[in-house]
């Protein structure tokens, strides 16, 4: 008992306090108890009144207990309230049996009168009593160390959790910080893609004029290689008419001027003009590959001489006309 109000003492603790306070009466009730065994005969009334007065005393801490622990189970964790909730219904439910037995002995002394009284509350049960309240001051004093216990553990849990939360929040400033660089670096990868997908769409543009312009530069171009080459086999098939009228003029001269030395006894020497129309036709001539003829001249008789017909629709050189004319001057002079 004296360790018990020494740790009430030290803690501070109402409830202990007044636990303590009911030890202490109730150990002096028997002192009581025995003053007034002497004169139970002439003051029976008195002790019944104070038996009911310090049952009472008792409930009545009894609740007060019930109410403080109640307050302290509103101010501590949810465990705590458990516990103490737990303890509160303990403890209720040794006040209704305190009532009841309050109750039985009202009944008996009232049936017994006051010598029963005296026997009832002996000091063997008032030692009982007092047990019982050491025992629940024992279970009081081992629950209030036991929810110390539970909030000391309960505020390191919850230091622990405050640095796990600080730790985490620290963790989750970096990862943000790391997407912002990456979308960032992603919007960056993503405008330069961007402007090189419009470059190569400029070029792209730029190369499909330049195949267009190519692709109608070279259909000019064999078109204009097509008209070159169907103008330069005009002008090959003329040159070959041209070629076949020069081979044809050659030898009809040639039989001109045979007939012409047979027929004439004394050569006489050829005139110089002659001389050069003969000559302008060996030029024109030189080197020319014998051709048959794509279109014979058709020729007149004109005075017994076979005489050469122009025709408008074949055009010849200057040089070619102009030879032909010497020599059709020269021999039908001769």
């Amino acid at each position: 008992m004296e360790d018990g109000e020494q740790l009430a003492r030290r803690g501070g603790d109402p409830t202990l306090g007044r636990s303590s306070q009911e030890q202490t009466e109730l150990r002096a009730e028997p002192l009581a108890r025995d003053e007034a065994g002497e004169a139970a005969a002439r003051d029976a009334a008195t002790v019944e009144r104070r038996q009911a007065r310090s049952f009472h005393d008792t409930v009545r801490q009894r609740g007060t207990e019930v109410s403080n622990l109640t307050n302290l189970s509103t101010h501590d964790t949810t465990l705590d309230k458990v516990l103490l909730r737990e303890e509160v219904l303990a403890l209720q439910e040794e006040v209704a049996e305190l009532k009841r037995m309050k109750e039985m002995l009202n009944k008996e002394l009232e049936e017994c009168g006051g010598g029963c009284s005296a026997e009832l509350l002996s000091a063997a049960e008032l030692r009982v009593q007092l047990s019982h309240r050491e025992r629940d001051l024992d279970r009081a004093s081992e629950a209030l160390q036991a929810m110390k216990a539970d909030r000391k553990r309960l505020k390191m849990e919850k230091a622990e959790l405050v640095n796990q939360m600080q730790q985490l929040y620290a963790t989750l400033e970096s990862r943000e910080e790391q997407l912002r660089d990456f979308i960032r670096n992603y919007e960056q990868h993503r405008k330069e893609s961007e402007d090189a997908v419009k470059v190569l769409a400029k070029e792209k543009d730029l190369l499909e004029r330049e195949k267009w312009d190519l692709r109608r530069q070279t259909k000019e171009a064999t078109e204009l290689a097509v008209a070159l080459r169907s103008t330069q086999e005009l002008k090959e098939n003329r040159i070959k008419e041209l070629e076949a009228e020069l081979a044809m003029m050659s030898n009809y001269v040639a039989q001109k001027l045979e007939c012409q030395l047979f027929v004439r006894a004394p050569e006489k020497p050829v005139s110089p003009r002659n001389m050069s129309a003969k000559q302008s036709l060996a030029t024109l001539t030189k080197d020319v590959p014998k051709r048959h003829s794509l279109a014979m001249p058709t020729e007149a008789v004109v005075n017994g001489n076979q005489e050469w017909v122009m025709h408008a629709e074949m055009p010849l050189t200057a040089a070619i006309r102009q030879s032909q004319h010497s020599l059709y001057h020269t021999l039908d002079r001769h």
